[in-house]
């Protein structure tokens, strides 16, 4: 997404910082997989990025169908919010999944806004590339998923 950015932007601006937040070693370390800002990845008939740039406002759903025209998953908005439609060759639908960051960052400066922690899940059929995606939201550090509970917090 294009969080990771911000931390290229701070080091440049404080080069002896830079050995301190080397994301990419991070990534590694953890094993993750690190693609270009941006890049749509392909699972089944799944595409999943971080953003389409300069689309935004309350039914980004609906616009980032209207321009992808097939099925996506992304989560720049940092809500949950899904949108669909059936018609000739089949349904296709678009979602934007949550966060898992902090709701209340400085920059917002206290207002309100849509923002969700939640996360994804998604099932695809390696055969046919049909896919089925859960939204598990989480409140107050807590969610179920598969009938089990989970606490972020100390109970």
């Amino acid at each position: 997404g294009n969080h990771d950015g911000w931390v290229k932007e701070y080091t440049e601006l404080r080069p002896e910082t830079a050995e301190d937040y080397d994301l990419m070693r991070e990534y590694a370390v953890g094993g993750f997989e690190v693609l270009p800002e941006n890049y749509k990845y392909k699972l089944g008939k799944l595409i999943v990025f971080h953003n389409l740039p300069k689309l935004s406002g309350d039914f980004h759903t609906k616009a980032t169908l209207s321009r992808m025209g097939c099925n996506c998953l992304y989560n720049h908005f940092h809500d949950f919010q899904s949108y669909s439609y059936q018609q000739y060759g089949g349904k296709r639908s678009a979602t934007s999944g949550g966060c898992l960051c902090r709701l209340d960052m400085d920059y917002l400066e206290g207002n309100p806004n849509r923002w969700t922690h939640g996360l994804n899940v998604i099932y695809v059929n390696k055969r046919t590339g049909y896919f089925t995606k859960y939204f598990i939201e989480i409140n107050n550090g807590n969610t179920v998923w598969i009938g089990k509970f989970y606490s972020g917090r100390k109970v």
